[in-house]
């Protein structure tokens, strides 16, 4: 049964306010749920189906099948809030709405398919892993591969992958959507952090392709795509690439430290030590409060800001600089290395019971040094391709 537009849920076109405020909502029910969905590295039914009943996974599909191509910063709003509740709630949220995005680049044909009349569609899109080969046929390609990392995939009907094009151009790639049922799924995801996103492998053997489900990488990432052709009014499919797969992974971070200083204020108000020691009265535990919420609160700020003027810029036809989008994944980068110091440093700070089994802080640090680990938060390289721009070095290949 088709789910309703959010727009009539509430009466009228929801503005990003209204979806942050049904993320957090979720939040005490993402908390009791957290340590489950830890356990059996998947998130849970219900999970899915609230993010889908509040329009949040919808927020960057387009009008005309159902979404609400929805701005940056409310979207990065979302992934905050969401990440108090889970990580790994946020992290799929990112990807799979995201991805939404990612599908209203190709040809109509394929959305239409996809969407199937539902106004949202599930599927991971991957390049990680040893990925795969596209050869050319009439009508579309024939695909074999083997990706990671494709979070969702427990409620995807259908998956994705970047493959490599047979005899074509050297670097010619392709974006290949699959059905879920033609490609076999392979639970590799047992790791220490984030277990719930379940990001687990897909083999591809002989999977016809047509050729409407296919979408050269070139051209998306110039954005000159059918799909932006055939919804001029969706300016947010003028967002570059990078930055949008940047804001699928933003959130996560600030919304979990966010999380975590909360959780060790309210242990510390009412934790006792070693001969009676009230920790909340000792100024180390005073100073190190106040330097978290405040190193936590300067990247968190930086980094709204950026995906706000992106927003302004988009919406005026203007396009975002090098420099600009360079700037964007640095600060998302150290953003994430910051959050994970502030994390690590607190939980430190919270005793042996912090490392309890039972202890909210075990996950919460588990999860955050997994996060940081992804290849587009890697704070180096991220810093290294700016100090580059600066100084006038040739950049060479890099995630822009």
């Amino acid at each position: 049964m088709a789910r309703p537009e959010l727009s009539e849920v509430l009466g009228q076109e929801p503005a990003g306010d209204q979806f942050v405020d049904r993320a957090r909502a979720l939040i005490p029910s993402l908390r009791a749920r957290g340590p489950e969905a830890d356990r059996l590295r998947r998130i849970p039914q219900e999970t899915i189906d609230d993010l889908l009943d509040c329009g949040l996974l919808q927020m960057m599909a387009p009008k005309a099948f159902g979404g609400s191509e929805c701005d940056l910063a409310s979207f990065f709003d979302v992934g905050v809030a969401l990440a108090e509740g889970d990580a790994s709630t946020s992290w799929l949220f990112g990807i799979l709405a995201t991805h939404h995005w990612l599908l209203a680049h190709f040809p109509l044909e394929a959305q239409r398919e996809v969407f199937s009349g539902r106004g949202y569609a599930l599927f991971p899109l991957t390049a990680s892993g040893a990925g795969g080969t596209a050869r050319r046929v009439p009508g579309g390609v024939v695909v074999n591969g083997h990706w990671s990392f494709a979070t969702g995939i427990d409620f995807a009907e259908w998956v994705g992958g970047i493959a490599a094009v047979e005899g074509g151009e050297p670097g010619e790639t392709l974006n290949v959507l699959m059905a879920a049922d033609e490609v076999q799924v392979v639970d590799a995801w047992f790791v220490a952090g984030m277990r719930g996103t379940g990001s687990r492998d897909f083999i591809a053997k002989d999977v016809f392709v047509p050729d409407h489900r296919t979408l050269p990488q070139r051209d998306l990432m110039r954005g000159r795509t059918p799909g932006a052709a055939a919804h001029p009014d969706f300016s947010g499919l003028k967002t570059p690439l990078h930055i949008v797969l940047l804001l699928a992974t933003a959130g996560v971070t600030f919304g979990l430290t966010r999380r975590a200083i909360e959780e060790f204020i309210d242990y510390t108000r009412s934790r006792d030590g070693y001969g009676g020691i009230d920790h909340k009265a000792r100024p180390s535990t005073q100073i190190r409060v106040a330097r978290a919420l405040s190193r936590h609160a300067a990247y968190h700020d930086r980094v709204r800001a950026l995906f706000a003027r992106f927003d302004a810029q988009i919406a005026q036809g203007e396009k975002p600089t090098i420099e600009q989008r360079l700037e964007c994944r640095r600060d998302i980068a150290l953003g994430a290395q910051e959050c994970a110091d502030i994390v690590n440093d607190i939980v430190s700070a919270a005793g042996a019971r912090g490392q309890s089994e039972s202890s909210v802080f075990q996950q919460l640090q588990r999860d955050i040094n997994t996060v940081r680990t992804h290849v587009i938060l890697d704070a180096e390289d991220a810093c290294e391709a700016y100090g580059k721009h600066m100084l006038g070095v040739e950049l060479g290949p890099v995630r822009l």
